[in-house]
């Protein structure tokens, strides 16, 4: 699967899963907005599987990418009402089988 996800300011990402499959499907996030601040927030939060600690979390710089198991959960999180530009990312979905 690819497809394309834009966020903005109010916009709201619960913690989810994008396959609940272990070490057989993989996500890629690319972040695609120019010029991001880190002050707006957005970033990807990685939890842990009980969701009581973050364990890894990506700031959404133009042309990042993160890669990881489908089934790790993560969130967006809210983005500033200071900003005004789209959070735009392509997503990738890959069968590793």
């Amino acid at each position: 699967n690819m497809y394309y996800n834009l966020s903005q300011h109010g916009n709201e990402c619960g913690i989810h899963v994008d396959r609940n499959t272990v070490n057989t499907n993989l996500t890629c996030i690319i972040y695609l907005t120019d010029n991001w601040i880190a002050d707006w927030h957005g970033q990807t939060n990685f939890y842990s599987n009980d969701e009581k600690n973050i364990i890894f979390s990506s700031i959404p710089f133009a042309n990042d990418a993160v890669i990881f198991d489908s089934s790790i959960r993560h969130s967006v999180t809210p983005i500033s009402k200071n900003c005004y530009n789209d959070r735009i990312i392509l997503v990738l979905q890959l069968n590793l089988l």
